[in-house]
C-alpha cells in the first residue's frame, strides 16, 4: 500500500520517487504512536517516537540498549557527525536537516538486528543516503513556519554522561555506565590519567572489581588496534607512608590494591595475554606521591637519570593537585556537600586531547585538552533497581583553573618522558625538566615494573632494585 501525505488523498511524493516515506516509517515501527501523532503538527515528537522505537528495536546487551547514543556516534564517524547529539535529543537543541539526515542515514543502514547472525541489517528499500535525505526533507516540510530553523524533540528528562547529578538528584533519572563514559573519551584522548588517594577503581562490589578493571583495558585496546594514536595510561596514587590520620591504612590499601590489578591483568589467562601485557606496559606509567627521595632516586639512577639539586620554583605542581586533595573552586557548586571526601575517596579520570590545545594560547584558561570524570559508586538503595551494567554513575567537572590543568599536563609529559615517547611540549620547560621537580616534591614518575617493584620494596624492604633484570611478576 502506497503511503499518504498527513491531511491529503495523494500518495506521498516521496513514496512515489520509490523510497519510503517518514510516516510509512514510523507506522512500520511504531504503529501505535503513528495511529495517535500529527505528524504535520507534531514532527518533533513523531521523530522522537521514531527515534525510541529504533532504539528498542536494537535489542539489548547486558542490561543497555544495544543502539545507544555511544554506539551511534561510532556509527555516524567523524565525517556525518551530528554535534551535541545528547542534547539534541534531549530537546534542549535544535537537531538542522543535516543532522537528521546523517542519523536517518543511520537508522536505515542499521533497521534491525539479527540475533542470531550477531548483526544488524539495513531496512529493505534502504539503497543509498538519497533515501535518508528524501525522508529528512519530507520531515522538514511539516515545518511550514518560516521562523522555523530546527526540529525539536519533546524535553526529557534522559542525560547525557556530563549533565548527571553526582548526588543522585530526583532531576536526574538516568546515569550512564562509568566504563561507557571513558571509552568515549577515550577515543579522542591522547592520555587517560586516573587519579584518587583512596580508590583508584571503577567498580562497587569487590567480586566485580577486577574483572571490570580487566574489561574496560580490554575495551580500551580494542580502540587502540583501530588507529595510529598513541595514547599513555596514566596513575596518580599516594604511598600512604606518611600519613598519621584515620584514612592512611585505605592510602595504603589504594595502593596495593592497584599493583594487585596489574598482575591480575599480566597473569590471567587471556586469549591474546602475551599481547595485552605488551600493550599495557608499553603504555602504563605510575605517579606515586610522598616518597622519601631515597626511594625514588635508585629508579631514576637505574634509568639513567642525572638528578640536580632541589628547584622549588614551579610549586604549583604539588599533592593538593595532582593528588586533587581538597576541592577546586569551580567544583564546588558541582559537588555540593561531598566536597573533599568526593574528591579523595572516589575516582577521577582525566582526558587529554592535545588537538584541542589553542594555538599561540599564553593563557591557560582558555585551553580545552582537558576533560575531569568523578565516578561515583551508587548507593545502595539506588543500586537495587539498576542493572549490573550501570553500577557506577559519572559526571562530568568543569575545568579546575590553569594552575590544576597544567599539573596534569605535566603529569602527561613527564609519562611519555619515561615511556620514550614524542613529546608535544605545552608547558615553558621540558618534560626532564618536569620530571626532576616531581622529584623534588616526593613524586616518583614510574613504568609498570619500577612501580611493582616499589610496592615489593615498600612491603618487604628490599634493598636493592634491578628493574632491568628481574620480573615482578
Amino acid at each position: 500500500m502506497t503511503p499518504k501525505a498527513p491531511g491529503s488523498d495523494t500518495p506521498s511524493e516521496y513514496a512515489t520517487r520509490g523510497s519510503p516515506s517518514f510516516i510509512a516509517l514510523l507506522r512500520e515501527i511504531a504503529p501505535e504512536d503513528a495511529d495517535a501523532i500529527d505528524v504535520a503538527t507534531e514532527a518533533g515528537v513523531a521523530f522522537r517516537c521514531f527515534y525510541d522505537a529504533w532504539v528498542r528495536k536494537g535489542g539489548y546487551r547486558r542490561g543497555k540498549p544495544r543502539r545507544s547514543v555511544r554506539q551511534v556516534k561510532i556509527w555516524l564517524g567523524k565525517d556525518n557527525e551530528v554535534r551535541s547529539l545528547e542534547t539534541k535529543l534531549t530537546g534542549k537543541t535544535l537537531f538542522q536537516i543535516d543532522d537528521v539526515k546523517n542519523l536517518l542515514n543511520i537508522i536505515l543502514n542499521y533497521w534491525s538486528y539479527d540475533e542470531k547472525n550477531k548483526k544488524s541489517r539495513p531496512h529493505p528499500d534502504y539503497y543509498g543516503e538519497r533515501v535518508a535525505y528524501l525522508i529528512a526533507d519530507e520531515l522538514f516540510s511539516f515545518l511550514r513556519d518560516e521562523t522555523i530553523n530546527g526540529l525539536r524533540l519533546p524535553i526529557r528528562k534522559r542525560q547525557s554522561f556530563n549533565e548527571i547529578d553526582v548526588n543522585g538528584s530526583a532531576d536526574h533519572d538516568d546515569t550512564l555506565d562509568s566504563q561507557d563514559a571513558i571509552e568515549d573519551l577515550y577515543r579522542e584522548s591522547d592520555t587517560l590519567i586516573t587519579v584518587s588517594r583512596e580508590r583508584t577503581f571503577i567498580g562497587t562490589e569487590p567480586e566485580s572489581i577486577m574483572l571490570n578493571f580487566q574489561e574496560m583495558l580490554d575495551r580500551l585496546r580494542a580502540i587502540d588496534k583501530l588507529d595510529d594514536r598513541f595514547r599513555a595510561l596514566i596513575w596518580i596514587v599516594d604511598s600512604g607512608q606518611f600519613e598519621h590520620d584515620r584514612r592512611s591504612q585505605a592510602v595504603l590499601h589504594n595502593l596495593e590494591f592497584l599493583a594487585t590489578q596489574f598482575r591480575a591483568l599480566i597473569l590471567t589467562d587471556h586469549p591474546e595475554r602475551d599481547a595485552r601485557a605488551e600493550w599495557f606496559q608499553e603504555r602504563a606509567v605510575v605517579l606515586v606521591g610522598t616518597l622519601r627521595p631515597s626511594l625514588i632516586d635508585p629508579f631514576y639512577l637505574d634509568a639513567g637519570y642525572d638528578l640536580p639539586e632541589p628547584d622549588h620554583d614551579k610549586d604549583w605542581v604539588n599533592p593538593d593537585r595532582l593528588l586533587l586533595d581538597g576541592t577546586p573552586d569551580p567544583w564546588i557548586d558541582r559537588l555540593g556537600r561531598e566536597g573533599s571526601n568526593t574528591i579523595s575517596q572516589r575516582t577521577i579520570t582525566v582526558h587529554r586531547d592535545i588537538t584541542q590545545l589553542v594555538a599561540q594560547a599564553t593563557d591557560r584558561v582558555g585551553r580545552t585538552d582537558l576533560r575531569f570524570l568523578l565516578h561515583a559508586p551508587l548507593r545502595w538503595r539506588e543500586r537495587q533497581s539498576s542493572d549490573e551494567a550501570q553500577s557506577v554513575r559519572c559526571v562530568e567537572l568543569p575545568r579546575p583553573g590553569p594552575r590544576w590543568g597544567d599539573a596534569f599536563r605535566l603529569a602527561h609529559e613527564v609519562a611519555l618522558l619515561r615511556l620514550d615517547r614524542p613529546i608535544s611540549p605545552s608547558l615553558p620547560y621540558t618534560a626532564l625538566e618536569g620530571l626532576k621537580f616531581l622529584r623534588d616534591h616526593r613524586f616518583a614518575v614510574l613504568n609498570l615494573m619500577e612501580f611493582c617493584e616499589l610496592t615489593n620494596r615498600l612491603i618487604f624492604g628490599v634493598k636493592s632494585i634491578t628493574t632491568r633484570t628481574r620480573n615482578p611478576y
